[in-house]
């Protein structure tokens, strides 16, 4: 019996840990999209300043980057 019930707290002791390991890997996934998506903010920002309109050409619908910026897509 006991043998039996040390198997299973092995077997939940792992399980948790697993879990807990599996927590922190998500987490710096999010850390790190978060801070992707910082840049990509950054960057839409620095390249709205140096739109014409003043940043409205990039939010005009049907319009992408490689129409806005000639030479882009090549």
């Amino acid at each position: 019996m006991h043998v039996a019930s040390a198997q299973g707290l092995f077997g939940l002791k792992t399980s948790i840990s697993q879990i807990g390991s599996a927590l922190v890997e998500m987490q710096k996934n999010v850390d790190s999209f978060q801070e992707n998506m910082g840049t990509i903010k950054q960057a839409k920002d620095q390249l709205s300043s140096l739109s014409p309109a003043g940043g409205d050409a990039i939010k005009k619908e049907g319009e992408s980057l490689q129409q806005l910026i000639p030479g882009l897509g090549q």
